[in-house]
């Protein structure tokens, strides 16, 4: 048989065929005395149970006797340590203490403590086992904790990707930095965190800049964006920016506080005083809820009841600059302080106690009025979405309007909200029927003082921009300033129009010229007219040489403009010299040439780019794409003696890639030609000198006629 894992073996004696004897001794861990099942050994036929008593034993307090506490003798404020009972003991219940009062919860071999004060613990253990009808205590360790103070940790910007951790405590980034020395994912955060422990109130933050682009404001957060601590403003001039902390946090995280808000940040740096606080200062006081100014160097606050506050009790709420501070008096916050009587004031003192001892005592005091307040206006006024004009700055102004985009309905009256100066006033907002206005009825606290503020909602026209004008010799005109401007080839009749594209429009505007001027109609039968400037372009003169674009040729015009809520580029002037291109990255150019074979682009650095071409107001199929850098496309012309009026459209928002040199290429002459008398005839028609060369007929001045 097996008591407790010990195997027991024997002889029934003859005498007592159903019982055997085992002496229990010292160490066997058996309780008392315990009845056995038994059976033969080498069978399953169970013989019933034998009484097994212990002799003289008592029991073992060596669990008990054997156990010590393990641990650091000494400790930071905020920081936790980790005690552990002597692993050599077979004890199987524990109990912690500090300071002699037992911790609850604590029951395990191990034992985790985070003292909060600069003392000498002294840290206790008790322990036992089933032989033990009582815990017996251990010798205690004494736990010095200091105040663990200077610079905690702090992330300092390295290069574009790293990022250096430094402090007494240690920690990570949990962000590296990121492009144009930001630390964080493009300025949106940087955390940092304790290696162990946790930041405590009454620790600063201080974050340095090297540039803000855009916004000043940072916000500070325990975790990745999810429980904000505060935030805190960066001093313009110093590019600084602190933040004390208010509570506990195991990390800081930084965050810009919108995608304006954008700064390089240097580094970020987690402090604590090595000093206690002097900082005895009431930040806030509010009384009912309603913040009150100090008077009298801070120490006085003065707050007026209406007449009418029929509350047996005002409620204070007191907010202290420095978290570690205390009110000396075991008042509750907020707290109540009964209504003096109308015309009579009451008073209440109360005193801020510094982390270091510091007292200062301020005073609130409570007036009720005697007379009734006749005070009707609103302290603000807005409507969701929309701006009032003109804008709500005097309350004495009750006339406002707000304009809807045409075509919607009016704002619902929940849209509308406001506050009245005097919360005793009353006020009651409505839209009357068919008035598309808001109508807010004031009445002063005394019940005759009225009036109302009216908020007229008006409909904008409908919109009918234009986004495109085209015309005939292929040109898409640069609308700017109520005019449209259109470039065609000199000595050509001036080009028609041909149709009109709007964006984000209202219905289906419509467009038409009417005396010389375009007009465009729109879903509200409202009109817009626009000017139209034909320019004259002279063609260029061809000698069959490179060009390179290093001024302003007058054969080339080109239009600019940018308007990023369209969603397109217009084309910009032939830009300067230095570039030595023409049209890089911007979308329209239109080129004047004379009757030729072909033009010959050369591209810029902007390589291959969607483009549509049109030569006379034709489109080139043929060409789709500018080259790439510094490779060329050749546009094939019409040998018409008036000229060629070539248009280069970027079909995306990227440009037509640019161009940096052009050659125009004239159809070749037989006065050009060296063997021309061999293998040209002369021809004379109608009195006409013509020369014939390889069936291609050429006027006495070369030029091709057939």
């Amino acid at each position: 048989m097996t008591l407790n894992g010990i195997s027991v073996t024997g002889d029934f004696p003859a005498s007592t065929a159903n019982t055997l004897t085992y002496t229990v001794v010292e160490g066997d861990a058996i309780a008392g005395q315990a009845t056995i099942q038994v059976k033969r050994a080498d069978s399953d036929i169970k013989f019933g149970t034998i009484s097994v008593e212990r002799e003289n034993v008592i029991p073992s307090t060596d669990p008990v006797a054997s156990v010590t506490v393990d641990g650091p003798a000494t400790g930071a404020i905020g920081f936790p340590v980790t005690f552990t009972a002597n692993t050599d003991v077979k004890a199987n219940a524990y109990k912690w203490y500090v300071d002699g009062v037992e911790q609850a919860g604590a029951t395990e071999k191990t034992f985790v403590f985070t003292p909060a004060a600069e003392q000498t613990y002294l840290i206790t253990a008790a322990a036992k086992n089933d032989n033990n009808a009582d815990f017996v205590i251990s010798a205690g360790v004494n736990l010095v904790v200091t105040k663990l103070c200077g610079e905690l940790i702090k992330a300092t910007h390295v290069n574009k990707n790293t990022a250096t951790v430094t402090g007494v405590v240690g920690g990570t980034a949990d962000k590296n930095t990121q492009d144009g020395g930001k630390l964080g994912s493009n300025g949106h955060y940087f955390g940092v965190k304790l290696a162990s422990g946790s930041f405590m109130a009454g620790d600063v933050v201080t974050i340095v800049a090297s540039l803000l682009n855009g916004g000043n404001t940072a916000t500070i957060y325990s975790d990745k964006g999810e429980n904000l601590l505060g935030s805190v403003d960066f001093d313009a001039e110093t590019l600084t920016a602190t933040y004390t902390l208010t509570t506990s946090a195991e990390a800081i995280y930084v965050y810009r506080t919108s995608s304006a808000c954008n700064p390089n940040i240097e580094s970020i740096s987690v402090t604590r005083s090595c000093e206690a606080s002097s900082n005895a200062e009431l930040a806030k006081l509010t009384v009912n809820g309603v913040e009150v100014e100090p008077e009298e160097g801070g120490l006085l606050y003065v707050y007026t009841l209406s007449a009418s506050y029929t509350e047996p009790t005002v409620t204070i709420a007191l907010t202290l600059a420095h978290p570690l501070a205390t009110i000396k008096y075991d008042l509750s916050n907020p707290y109540e302080m009964e209504t003096p009587e109308a015309g009579s004031n009451k008073g209440q003192a109360f005193t801020i106690i510094a982390e270091d001892g510091t007292e200062k005592t301020y005073t609130v005091r409570i007036y009720k009025s005697n007379t009734l307040n006749d005070d009707w206006t609103l302290s603000s006024l807005s409507v969701d979405g929309f701006e009032l004009s003109p804008a709500f700055e005097n309350p004495y102004v009750v006339m406002y309007t707000i304009t809807k985009p045409y075509g919607t309905p009016d704002p619902e009256l929940s849209a509308l909200h406001y506050t009245l100066n005097d919360p005793n006033a009353t006020a009651e907002a409505s839209m009357p029927d068919g008035q598309h206005q808001y109508l807010i009825a004031c009445t002063a606290e005394n019940g005759t003082s009225t009036n109302n503020y009216v908020i007229d909602i008006i409909e904008a026209p409908a919109k009918k921009d234009l986004l495109e004008v085209s015309f005939s010799n292929g040109v898409n005109g640069y609308i700017a300033a109520g005019e449209i401007n259109v470039p065609y080839l000199a000595g050509k009749t001036e080009p028609s129009f041909v149709e009109a594209k709007f964006w984000n429009a209202d219905g289906e505007p419509s467009a038409e010229i009417v005396e010389g001027k375009l007009v465009v109609t729109g879903a509200d039968s409202q009109t817009a007219e626009y000017t139209i400037n034909y320019i004259p372009v002279t063609p260029m003169a061809v000698d069959n040489q490179e060009v390179t674009f290093d001024a302003v040729p007058s054969y080339i015009y080109s239009v600019y403009g940018w308007d990023a809520s369209k969603g397109v580029k217009f084309s910009k002037d032939v830009e300067e010299a230095g570039n030595h291109r023409i049209s890089e990255g911007k979308d329209r150019i239109y080129i004047a040439l004379p009757g030729a074979r072909e033009v010959i682009l050369t591209s810029g650095s902007g390589g291959k780019r969607p483009i549509k071409v049109t030569v006379n107001g034709v489109v080139d199929e043929s060409i789709t794409q500018t080259a790439a850098s510094g490779e060329s496309i050749t546009i094939a012309l019409s040998e018409a003696v008036e000229g060629n009026f070539i248009g280069i459209e970027s079909n995306g928002n990227n440009g037509d890639g640019g161009f940096t040199k052009i050659k125009v290429n004239g159809w070749p002459t037989a006065i050009d030609n060296t063997d021309a008398a061999v293998k040209a005839t002369k021809r004379v028609i109608d009195g006409v000198l013509f020369i014939e060369k390889n069936g291609v007929l050429y006027n006495a001045q070369g030029a091709i006629v057939k």
